[in-house]
């Protein structure tokens, strides 16, 4: 059971032969800049966490954790932060088995149109641009990666992506959009 069909959901549907005895949490709200804007999207993905969560445990399913490799510190990491402490306190605790899969940005147009790659090119003034990293892959490789991994149990798994400074990344779309 894959409870978002987004983008990445329904990739992974389309691509695991049968993932009934467990549940893939995705998650419920994407994307930083969202939960900025209207930090009920934060609690929104804590709720859904634990909803599903305790279908997992009610069910005797292994629940499979979709998270961010970012570690800096927004509504949206801390979310899915939160969410990986709840999955290891319920596997502790009642004996969920689980699996946390910590994955860059999907670098495919939906996310472009939507994401920060949008919000360089769309913005009309400097952003405030901290020194940090991005890290993106396409979906197929995260799909692919993730179908390789879904048996692992008891774990938490890191997929890193291509590194690119957002002030690089900025500067360099802002050039394209000069031309």
């Amino acid at each position: 059971m894959i409870t978002r069909m987004g983008l990445l959901g329904t990739a992974l549907n389309e691509a695991l032969d049968d993932h009934s005895d467990m549940i893939i949490h995705t998650g419920s709200f994407q994307g930083e800049g969202k939960a900025i804007r209207d930090p009920q999207r934060m609690m929104k993905n804590i709720q859904n966490t634990f909803k599903w969560l305790e279908e997992a445990r009610e069910t005797n399913r292994k629940f499979v954790f979709i998270s961010t490799w970012d570690w800096k510190v927004n509504p949206y990491t801390f979310s899915k932060r939160t969410g990986e402490n709840m999955v290891r306190l319920w596997a502790s605790t009642y004996n969920v088995p689980y699996l946390i899969l910590e994955i860059p940005s999907i670098l495919e147009t939906y996310y472009m149109k939507r994401g920060i790659i949008h919000y360089f090119i769309t913005c009309k003034e400097d952003p405030v641009i901290q020194d940090r990293e991005l890290q993106f892959l396409s979906l197929n490789e995260i799909v692919g990666w993730i179908k390789e991994n879904i048996e692992a149990k008891n774990n938490t798994l890191k997929l890193a992506g291509e590194r690119i400074s957002v002030k690089l990344l900025y500067h360099l779309l802002n050039t394209v959009k000069e031309k």
